[in-house]
């Protein structure tokens, strides 16, 4: 009887906030209740975050599509932290139509979560698809054309990864007589008209979940999105596309199939480093170090079985990095248009616990000690070198210089060099930042430096999980 209660109340969770969020959507029709969202939506979060639980089997939904396992439990949890932050920080937000913002923002977290729990090729595909529709519209909330920009790329670019996502599925379909990854282990060597539906499939989810090059859309797009959304879709939308090319990576040994992981990995990995070292603002850094630290989970992949446990360590570490460098960037916008990195300038005295803990967010996205990101990474490498994957080691080293060299500058700039001053009678100006994104903020780097430093906790935790 236990059982069946900690069963439904994981598989419930996804369904809770679609429900919550068709609730939003008609009080957003209220005008008394509308001020009053915001405080709703954050409670239905850590309402939802209160009865998550890890099964203790794993649990089947829609006839086997989805199963819910540790890992998925994982990433649930994580996306649903992601979405109270987000929450949390919009509360004090003017929203125009603030029951529309919300029922977009749960519905595309239900989506996702669902799309992280996929059993099935074709529920993966629907769901993420499902998911990524509200998004087109919460990027456009910001203010200016920069939003419409923002929206009008991940739209045409969406748009068209999805018909590589149906081309592979029309081929798979023709080819495997069942999209059951538990069927498609069964099958054998897949034929040529299959394989190449398994890559088309594999490219299309490499653009969801920001792997290079298609970080450069995202960077984009990450930039022009209102902050809590940007924050959202770094830290929690993207790693949920994950469990699916794991399992597809699972199904091969060798071929052109096994071998598009290892290649996708090396390029994010180096060029999210080095896109994060020229970057020239903020947002364009915190997007290159998502890509270098997708492609460190894509590294994963080809490690030994301690590598699965190291890729799912490091999620927790990657979605609480970014999403403190998004949050950051707050400080930085001048009329929803990012400053370049000089505007970092002498924020340390103005602010030095708010610039400490963003540091503490920065050195663990670079993968610097004693944080969570650095240990992740380390795990992901010595899982490599134990599986003699000695190329995708020196391949993760060289990400991790140019992520290192990243943030060498900006703390340079963010501690040691002094505001220029203004002609007299000038005001500096300042972004308005809410209370909340300091907040958020301070607990995210408290959270990286407890996940590092009692790191054998975790990964005790994350062992008996699996």
């Amino acid at each position: 009887m236990e059982s069946v209660k900690l069963a439904s109340a994981i598989a419930a969770c996804p369904f809770f906030l679609i429900a919550v969020s068709v609730i939003f959507l008609i009080m957003g029709k209220i005008k008394f209740l509308r001020s009053a969202e915001g405080y709703a939506a954050f409670l239905a979060v850590l309402t939802a975050l209160f009865f998550m639980r890890f099964p203790t089997e794993n649990i089947h939904l829609f006839d086997g599509m989805a199963v819910i396992s540790g890992m998925t439990a994982w990433i649930w949890i994580i996306v649903l932290v992601s979405l109270a932050g987000s929450v949390f920080v919009s509360i004090v937000r003017q929203l125009q139509h603030p029951g529309s913002y919300y029922f977009l923002l749960f519905f595309s977290a239900a989506s996702a979560m669902l799309a992280a729990a996929a059993d099935n090729l074709f529920f993966a595909f629907a769901a993420s698809e499902v998911s990524i529709i509200p998004l087109y519209f919460l990027v456009s909330c910001r203010r200016g054309k920069q939003g419409l920009h923002a929206a009008y790329k991940l739209s045409v670019f969406g748009s068209f990864f999805s018909a590589f996502s149906m081309l592979g599925l029309a081929f798979l379909n023709y080819s495997c007589p069942s999209l059951y990854f538990s069927a498609l282990s069964k099958t054998g060597l897949p034929d040529g008209l299959a394989v190449m539906g398994f890559l088309l499939y594999a490219f299309s989810f490499s653009f969801k979940i920001a792997a290079a090059p298609f970080g450069l859309v995202y960077r984009d797009v990450l930039s022009g999105a209102p902050g809590p959304v940007a924050a959202f879709i770094a830290s929690s939308w993207v790693l949920c596309g994950l469990p699916a090319l794991y399992k597809i990576y699972s199904l091969f040994y060798s071929g052109p199939v096994h071998d598009f992981f290892p290649a996708m990995a090396v390029l994010s990995v180096i060029a999210g480093g080095i896109s994060a070292f020229y970057g020239r603002s903020l947002k364009r850094i915190a997007v290159g170090l998502l890509s270098a630290g997708i492609g460190f989970c894509l590294l994963a992949f080809s490690g030994d079985k301690s590598g699965l446990i190291a890729l799912i360590y490091h999620l927790p570490a990657l979605a609480a990095s970014v999403a403190g460098l998004f949050l950051f960037s707050f400080y930085f916008e001048k009329e929803e248009i990012s400053l370049p990195l000089s505007g970092l300038a002498g924020f340390a005295a103005r602010k030095p616990v708010i610039a400490v803990s963003a540091t503490v967010c920065l050195f663990s996205a670079a993968g610097l000690p004693p944080f969570g990101g650095f240990f992740a990474k380390f795990l992901i490498l010595f899982s490599l070198i134990k599986s003699e994957s000695f190329f995708l080691a020196a391949a993760g080293m060289i990400g991790l210089a140019f992520s290192v060299l990243c943030c060498f500058k900006l703390v340079s700039v963010l501690f040691f060099r002094q505001e220029q001053p203004l002609p007299e009678g000038k005001a500096v100006p300042r972004a308005y930042v809410p209370l909340a994104a300091d907040l958020c903020i301070i607990i995210l780097a408290i959270f990286l430096a407890a996940y590092g430093i009692f790191s054998n906790y975790f990964i005790g935790k994350i062992s008996a999980m699996l």
